[in-house]
């Protein structure tokens, strides 16, 4: 089906890129016919793997399958291998850097959601260091808007504010905010809200990684004025 939307005219899409959810994959990997079946599959890739496949990125991998993987690409050649790419469960920066946060489902901690969101908007990455506070310009406003927004973190918790600053300099008004002693958590998903800025001036979001020690967190965001 993907392959079918390919229109194949200079200027537009070239290649495919597929991302596989290994959550929950069992030790299905070392009997004899998944061995077998790897084997037929990699004959299959070498002699008709298709050149305008993209990267195809392995999600929430678990490193105990690593060595087994590493067999499986050693059978394949080596444009072949060079398209596969290995994320662990709390990669979300380095699959963001492949996939864009608004294109990458909910489930995998992206901000694609179903039903699909109002906001056009792309999605930015926030990471902020363990005890670091981060803010980020979400949305520039010209006059009065409704404005539509949401924000995740991909791993652990953080606290989050989002919060308009107006352009003449009063003091900035808070939109919405995660309450004191309870963190955003990413179990929670896509936190998203409506508000009408009464004036020019910016929306914007601010995340503390107050609990970490050592860790950064991996946060995503975007804002739009609603049609």
């Amino acid at each position: 089906n993907a392959i079918a939307l390919l229109k194949f005219e200079k200027g537009s899409a070239e290649d495919l890129c597929q991302v596989h959810d290994y959550s929950g994959v069992m030790s299905s990997m070392y009997k004899t016919e998944v061995k077998q079946g790897v084997s037929a599959i990699s004959k299959v890739f070498s002699e008709h793997y298709p050149e305008f496949k993209g990267k195809t990125i392995f999600v929430n991998f678990p490193a105990v399958f690593s060595k087994p993987f590493q067999v499986f690409a050693a059978l394949l050649p080596e444009r072949t291998r060079k398209k596969f790419v290995i994320l662990g469960q709390e990669d979300h920066a380095a699959l963001f850097e492949m996939v864009p946060p608004e294109l990458v489902p909910e489930a995998l901690g992206g901000l694609f959601s179903e039903p699909k969101s109002k906001i056009r908007s792309q999605g930015r990455v926030v990471l902020p260091r363990a005890r670091e506070s981060l803010d980020v310009t979400a949305i520039e406003l010209p006059g009065p808007s409704k404005l539509l927004w949401e924000l995740r973190v991909c791993t652990m918790e953080v606290s989050y504010e989002v919060f308009f600053v107006p352009a003449n300099g009063t003091e900035e008004q808070v939109v919405a905010k995660s309450e004191p002693g309870k963190p955003l958590k990413a179990e929670d998903g896509i936190i998203s809200g409506e508000w009408s800025a009464p004036s020019a001036g910016t929306l914007n979001f601010r995340f503390r990684n107050d609990a970490a020690w050592f860790k950064r967190r991996v946060c995503v965001c975007r804002a739009d004025v609603a049609e």
